[in-house]
């Protein structure tokens, strides 16, 4: 038996419940806390853009984008998850895998096609150092397969797509709703060629195979084929 500062006698039974509650609400407390964490702990992005093509016309896509509320500690939001990509005319549908994040998205021949950036030694080691440090896929019209890059009109093209989907700081900044030429301008300031790209970049994955550099073990990501079906956007 213990004494209370009032003089009262406390009984061992007291101490332990006494010392058992507060743990039972912090136990609740840490429960409460992960149960809203996971209902949100993301930010999504739903919009459709105007894209300029390299032959000048302006056609609709339309996207989808899940990110992380928080980078904490190294930024102030955290890392995208995917995103995902929808041509609704030609039925066009690509979901991010693994960082491959389309630069451009555009026709050629009447076909879409996307071009990934490769300029990585990760990216080049997992796809066999490709030509430009850049990859190109076309839609069949139920997936991807790669092709060359080769006879493609290069030297016309642009990175294309909208670049600034998550604002910085903003979550309401976000891309959402219709996402003009002019304001994708404002979004993404400063226009990239892809020929001033390749003169920067395209040498990385030459560079890289030169030095030996690479990931081993990594096995890489299967970029062609179906990514699912759209129906995020067709429903």
């Amino acid at each position: 038996m213990d004494q209370d500062e009032q003089g009262g006698v406390v009984s061992y039974g007291m101490l332990q419940t006494a010392r058992r509650v507060p743990f039972r609400w912090a136990a609740l407390g840490m429960v409460a806390a992960l149960a809203l964490s996971a209902c949100s702990n993301v930010d999504t992005a739903r919009w459709t853009e105007e894209v300029k093509s390299w032959d000048g016309h302006v056609f609709q896509l339309e996207g989808y984008a899940e990110q992380e509320k928080s980078g904490w500690p190294l930024s102030h939001r955290g890392t995208t998850r995917f995103i995902e990509y929808y041509h609704r005319e030609s039925g066009a549908y690509w979901k991010q895998r693994f960082g491959y994040r389309p630069a451009v998205f555009d026709f050629v021949g009447g076909k879409a096609l996307v071009l990934i950036e490769a300029n990585t030694a990760g990216k080049c080691f997992q796809q066999g150092y490709p030509p430009l440090a850049l990859l190109a896929l076309r839609w069949t019209g139920t997936g991807w397969e790669q092709i060359s890059v080769d006879g493609l009109p290069i030297d016309k093209m642009a990175f294309n797509v909208l670049r600034q989907i998550f604002d910085r700081k903003d979550s309401a900044k976000d891309a959402h709703g219709f996402v003009s030429s002019t304001e994708k301008r404002r979004r993404d300031p400063g226009e990239i060629l892809l020929p001033d790209w390749i003169n920067e970049w395209g040498r990385s994955c030459v560079k890289a195979k030169e030095q030996g550099l690479g990931v081993d073990g990594l096995a890489p990501p299967v970029l062609t084929g179906s990514h699912g079906s759209p129906q995020r956007f067709t429903k």
